[in-house]
């Protein structure tokens, strides 16, 4: 679902045949509204899952089910790794620093951006049980737009992290081709199966640090 398109993402969405609903264009743009509550500019665009999920099954006949997620799961929580985690911070960007804070009576990493709480505008929090997270090469597109828009070398292989529960451990990441699946493992070589809840992939460009206290 997107609202808008660069057009290097325009061409793909055609060559790769993908699924999508556009906010922008056509009959798509019904299943969005303008909220001015917060923003009155132009990011205040909206839309909700029941209304894409609708739109997706009755309008476009897309699948609805996927044969495998981004990700394995365990049935329960298990503490792993050997490295101590209550902190967890990286950056995007000068402008944009990312942090997560261990919270051990929920069991869950506290969000923040820019050494504040990462909340909704209506207070609402958004913590992780899972972290995973690594670093890629990302460059500036030449699409003659000139509007600084980023692609990211997410093909081939590297190391990174899985945090959950307090711990974190180094993991492998994956990927044979722009349409296959990154896969994770651990540092053994068998798949990375991570706690069940809320799971964040965070890639961050290459170089810039991801610190582990």
């Amino acid at each position: 679902t997107h609202a808008g398109w660069s057009p290097q993402a325009q061409r793909d969405i055609g060559v790769y045949d993908v699924d999508n609903i556009n906010g922008l264009i056509g009959n798509d743009t019904n299943n969005f509204w303008r909220d001015s509550t917060y923003d009155n500019t132009w990011h205040n665009l909206y839309t909700s899952t029941a209304k894409l999920s609708e739109y997706a099954r009755s309008k476009k006949n897309y699948k609805m089910k996927a044969s495998s997620g981004p990700v394995s799961f365990l049935k329960e929580d298990k503490v792993t790794g050997d490295t101590d985690c209550t902190k967890l911070s990286f950056s995007y960007s000068q402008m944009y620093g990312v942090g997560f804070t261990y919270n051990p009576e929920t069991a869950m990493y506290e969000r923040s951006i820019n050494g504040k709480p990462h909340l909704s505008q209506t207070g609402k929090a958004f913590p992780a049980k899972n972290i995973i997270i690594y670093d890629v090469p990302n460059y500036t597109l030449n699409d003659g737009q000139n509007k600084g828009r980023q692609d990211l070398q997410n093909t081939g292989e590297g190391e990174g992290w899985y945090v959950s529960m307090g711990k974190a451990e180094k993991i492998t990441w994956s990927k044979k081709s722009r349409t296959s699946k990154t896969v994770y493992k651990r540092a053994d070589g068998t798949e990375l199966e991570v706690n069940p809840g809320v799971t964040y992939i965070q890639i961050i460009p290459k170089g810039n640090s991801i610190n582990i206290e």
